[in-house]
């Protein structure tokens, strides 16, 4: 994570000074803004995004013979990366044992990462099967996701994995640390390194046998965070913003249509 520089922080400061509220995906995102911006955001509140599958039961966890890894995300290594998880992927003590990653989405890294699969030596277990639009499918078939990000608000891909049960290996960046909780709902690499990523690989190879308890305390989590109707509580923000400050609504001007 870079600092901001002193035109950006300046603009911004204005900006969220005259916010009359700060909506966060995340409650440990305030205080990484604040940090950013020095300043601080007393009226900021969190409200998680949701998830429609939440609304189902979670999948059966799979057993397989071999240890079946899920990166779903933007191949975008400056800020998911995917380049660090590649390069610890190759100094674990366990590479050469049956394991299968599979990257599920696209973006401007795509044939760099493949290329970096292959100078790693570990192209046979890397997959690139593109943007997927049915998640649920992709965890009856997977036991772990990882993120490995350089920057992230909090991680859809993440609250999809714990709403199908399961385990998370991230970094400790942004909100990622409010749903993977070290040991209990998944594993947290400190930093987006490729030492802290080996490190963090080595403790998820050496805990397979908790990925399905894991997975459950990540979907009991996950619903906890969700007892409240978030988009009901957006328009009540909304709607007393408006109440408490009717000359800070933007007044549009009305706009005939001819027929």
């Amino acid at each position: 994570e870079r600092p901001l520089s002193v035109t950006a922080r300046t603009r911004l400061r204005q900006y969220y000074a005259n916010a009359a509220a700060v909506v966060l995906p995340s409650p440990r995102l305030q205080s990484d803004l604040e940090r950013q911006l020095a300043m601080a955001l007393p009226h900021t509140t969190a409200i998680v995004t949701p998830t429609p599958l939440l609304a189902d039961p979670a999948p059966a966890f799979p057993f397989h013979s071999e240890l079946r890894i899920a990166h779903v995300a933007r191949l975008d290594a400056a800020q998911k990366g995917q380049d660090v998880l590649l390069g610890a992927l190759a100094r674990v003590s366990w590479r050469s044992q049956p394991w299968r990653l599979d990257l599920y989405g696209s973006g401007p890294d795509d044939s760099y990462l493949r290329e970096l699969a292959l100078l790693y030596g570990i192209g046979d277990h890397v997959h690139f099967e593109g943007h997927s639009t049915d998640i649920g499918k992709v965890w009856k078939d997977h036991q772990v996701l990882v993120m490995p990000s350089r920057l992230e608000a909090r991680g859809i891909a993440i609250t999809e994995a714990m709403a199908c049960a399961r385990p998370t290996v991230g970094t400790a960046v942004g909100g990622i640390p409010d749903s993977v909780i070290d040991g209990e709902t998944g594993i947290l690499a400190a930093a987006t390194t490729i030492d802290a990523w080996t490190d963090a690989l080595e403790r998820l190879w050496l805990n397979r046998e908790h990925l399905a308890r894991w997975g459950k305390q990540a979907r009991t989590l996950i619903e906890s965070m969700f007892v409240d109707d978030p988009v009901e509580t957006f328009i009540e923000l909304i709607d007393g913003i408006a109440r408490a400050h009717p000359n800070r609504i933007e007044q549009r001007p009305t706009t005939s249509v001819r027929p």
